[in-house]
């Protein structure tokens, strides 16, 4: 439910479209900075700024931010409540409880997480204290919600048990093979085999692996498998692969000249995976990606190209270059990427979209007495619209259920090619007496419903 109050809290400062985007970017690109600050106290710079050029430049977690998920906020929640976990501060273990809380309330599934911070525990790298303080700190920011679960349903732990069985749509979990690759995109693979190789382990190194592990484990569990769900172990293959670097470089006596042949690598590999690797992504999740988005990555690379050439030209020369200056870089560029091509048809998303126009026909044309049933952004159609809408959700095989929720006059509104092909869909309502044609706008139905 989280991810609803961070869009309404935007909405209450601007109204738009655009506007959960923006909130979107700002939180990802704050995961970058706390990632760098995470492992520059846990390693070192060298390995901070490797570990937070990896996170920025996953094609598949650049093209998550632009789609108002919650797997990209999750995973920055996850990095800030690490920081603050493995921070000496007294008040520390306190933040790290309030977002870990929020982690969760963002997605269910972060509770999987709580299992890195018992391995840190049970492997001696923090005490009792302080995974105790932590705990219960979650626990106090979560009890709001589960006592109006328990008040609603019954069960304070209800929406935790359901969700793991909301959607029952199967997936092979052969999904999880190459999404894999997707995730940490190729430089980062690359690191994790210098890592493999190279590197000596640590307890906080197993720690990582072993949640990492049990994460795919569970989702291995669930029905239905989709790339994003994996995001969550970017945070800690990140660092592992960063590490892979440094020891490479290590051993190789180039940890100067290696950091700046990895910049030019990492950008070589960018201009190919931001292209390739955003194109997957979407299609991985049943998106359409125009070719005019191909033209704003393009743009994008070239401008920030030049800007890490001049960079990694300071830093061979020897000039007063820090590495603060190339994470700063790195913010600027995932903050500037995900804005640029937030959308498929402006460079800035505006109300003049499909499901605005939509949501404003349904605003000025509903009948007296009509609700809206939706499988199209029902979320953004009710606000706009100001009416009553209910989200139907009816995976393929169920058609029987279209009756069940089907029990008011209505329009009922789909989009021609929904990505998990829900019911009823086009065929369907031609064929039934019930649904009558209203309106098309752009691939978006608008049919009457009557029982």
């Amino acid at each position: 439910p989280f991810l609803s109050v961070l869009f309404a809290i935007g909405f209450l400062i601007y109204d738009s479209e655009f506007t959960p985007h923006f909130v979107e970017a700002i939180i990802n690109t704050l995961g970058i900075l706390f990632l760098f600050l995470l492992v520059r106290k846990r390693y070192d710079t060298n390995t901070a700024i490797l570990a937070s050029s990896i996170l920025a430049f996953s094609p598949f977690h650049i093209w998550l931010s632009r789609l108002m998920l919650n797997s990209t906020i999750e995973l920055t929640f996850l990095i800030i409540s690490t920081y603050f976990f493995l921070e000496r501060k007294k008040y520390a273990p306190f933040i790290s409880g309030f977002f870990f809380a929020l982690a969760i309330l963002t997605r269910f599934t972060s509770l999987i997480f709580a299992s890195f911070f018992i391995l840190l525990w049970i492997f001696k790298e923090i005490n009792f204290k302080k995974l105790l303080y932590t705990g219960v700190t979650t626990l106090v920011f979560l009890a709001p919600y589960l006592i109006w679960v328990y008040s609603t349903f019954g069960n304070p732990l209800h929406t935790f048990i359901s969700a793991h069985e909301f959607v029952q749509l199967q997936t092979s979990w052969t999904v999880y093979l190459w999404s894999f690759f997707l995730v940490i995109g190729l430089a980062g693979t690359i690191g994790l085999i210098f890592y493999l190789i190279f590197s000596e382990k640590s307890k906080f190194e197993l720690a990582l692996i072993l949640f990492s592990i049990l994460h795919v484990l569970y989702h291995l569990s669930i029905p239905l498998k989709e790339s994003r769900y994996l995001l969550a172990i970017l945070f800690p293959l990140s660092i592992l692969s960063a590490k892979g670097f440094v020891s490479l470089f290590k051993k190789a006596n180039l940890e100067r000249s290696g950091f700046a042949i990895f910049g030019i690598f990492l950008f070589i590999v960018a201009v190919v995976s931001l292209e390739v690797g955003t194109i997957a992504a979407a299609k991985s999740v049943g998106a359409e990606v125009p070719h005019r988005i191909s033209s704003y990555l393009g743009v994008s690379i070239i401008l920030l190209s030049v800007i890490l050439v001049f960079f990694i030209i300071l830093l061979i020369k020897d000039h007063k270059l820090t590495f603060n200056h190339l994470l700063l870089f790195l913010v600027i560029f995932f903050f500037v990427f995900t804005i640029l091509t937030v959308r498929d048809k402006n460079l800035v998303e505006t109300e003049a979209s499909t499901t605005y126009d939509v949501a404003l026909y349904l605003r000025d044309n509903l009948p007296e007495g009509y609700i809206i049933y939706s499988n199209y952004r029902p979320p953004i159609l009710a606000y706009y619209s100001n009416k009553p809408t209910v989200y139907v959700y009816i995976e393929p095989g169920q058609e029987e259920k279209i009756q069940e929720v089907f029990t008011n006059q209505s329009y009922y509104v789909f989009a021609e090619n929904h990505p998990f092909n829900l019911k009823p869909d086009k065929p369907y309502v031609d064929s039934s007496p019930n649904f009558t044609f209203i309106k098309k706008i752009d691939d978006v139905y608008i049919y009457e419903f009557k029982p």
